[in-house]
């Protein structure tokens, strides 16, 4: 971004640590870009990863309502004078919607979700986008639907790449990760890589799995990952006579670990915009099967890189995954084409240019070198 300094106030609402964010400050620092965070939530575990890379990170206390930040983020802006201020989804956006702006400084609201459904929420993302001098979709196919959404301020609505962030490794989880995925039987192995949660397809992973062994296949089911519905998806597994042949393996901050076990890895989800999952699939050699809904079909060119598959289409998912098990030649190649799809073109590199291209119109009014 050459020897001008562009402070950067980034407003996220985020508890876990985050690689994508991470790599993108990581590469911003190194670009003249003097970062402060602030969070909605307390996060330690996100403020222990970001804070030795960044400025200042300030936080809305656990006990105050999400009103009291538009007051702390008033005094924030005036205290460093921020260039841009980028707001993670249509929470942050809102409220960051009431502070008065100073002169010189641009908004982007960074509208990463596909769909907004309720009244309230409405409201919400119709004033974050009204307020922000742009929002910026993570695909085409979600730039598509918020212009038609916003068809008032379709001007102001584009799209940037959603990228992963690869090569960070949690030394404190890495040999308990390790430990688990050595201790499974060996065998095909599919994962479903998800919070356990509605609309995210695990029924239908389990429906999958179920037909496979019906047609004489031996195989296993790894879900990883954490949440509300693990209870009634246990009952399903149950339900199904899958007991022996499903892994619940919950949360892994190595997430490559686990990757590199899944011989096919499952998007079985309702609806999406850019899920990070079938890029991270990908990247570590897992050839990915997924619905055909979102920004995965951007991605996911079908039977070179990755399969796509229409909703709740069962046999589709067994057509490609017993295709995947008997031509070992068709696998290696998929792999090799995700790879390859990843490095060109979602890498967190790529996603920091396009952003730091856009702070740069932002601030001068064109795009500069």
């Amino acid at each position: 971004m050459g020897d001008s300094i562009t402070t950067l106030l980034f407003v996220v609402e985020q508890v876990q640590p985050s690689r994508q964010y991470f790599g993108l400050f990581q590469k911003f620092i190194n670009n003249n870009i003097k970062i402060t965070v602030f969070n909605f939530q307390p996060g330690p575990a996100f403020k222990a990863q970001v804070e030795p890379v960044i400025d200042h990170y300030y936080a809305l206390m656990e006990e105050q309502s999400y009103w009291n930040s538009i007051v702390q983020l008033k005094r924030l802006t005036k205290k460093i004078k921020p260039d841009i201020v980028h707001c993670q989804e249509f929470i942050s956006s809102f409220y960051f919607g009431f502070v008065p702006k100073n002169k010189g400084m641009r908004s982007i609201y960074h509208r990463r979700h596909n769909y907004t459904s309720g009244f309230v929420s409405l409201i919400m993302d119709q004033w974050a986008v009204m307020r922000a001098d742009r929002t910026v979709a993570v695909c085409k196919e979600m730039e598509i639907v918020a212009k038609a959404e916003h068809p008032f301020f379709a001007k102001k609505i584009i799209s940037k790449t959603n990228a992963i962030t690869l090569g960070i490794i949690y030394e404190e989880t890495l040999e308990r990760e390790k430990g688990i995925i050595n201790q499974l039987p060996m065998g095909f192995s599919l994962m479903l890589l998800s919070r356990l949660r509605k609309g995210k397809g695990h029924e239908i992973a389990l429906r999958v799995v179920k037909e496979l062994k019906n047609r004489g296949n031996t195989i296993q089911l790894l879900f990883v990952g954490e949440g509300a519905e693990e209870a009634f998806i246990r009952s399903q597994v149950k339900k199904l006579d899958l007991i022996n042949d499903v892994y619940f393996l919950g949360n892994f901050e190595n997430i490559e670990i686990a990757i590199e076990k899944a011989d096919a890895l499952l998007v079985p989800s309702e609806i999406e915009a850019f899920p990070k999952t079938p890029l991270e699939g990908m990247a570590y050699g897992s050839p990915v099967i997924a619905h055909s809904v979102g920004g995965i079909v951007e991605s996911i060119t079908h039977g070179v890189n990755g399969f796509l598959v229409k909703k709740n289409d069962v046999d589709a998912f067994v057509r490609h995954i017993e295709q995947l098990m008997k031509d070992s030649d068709l696998k290696r190649s998929i792999i090799n084409e995700g790879k390859k799809t990843v490095k060109e073109k979602y890498v967190v590199e790529i996603m920091a240019k396009e952003f730091m291209d856009l702070y740069q119109e932002l601030k001068y009014g064109s795009r500069k070198s």
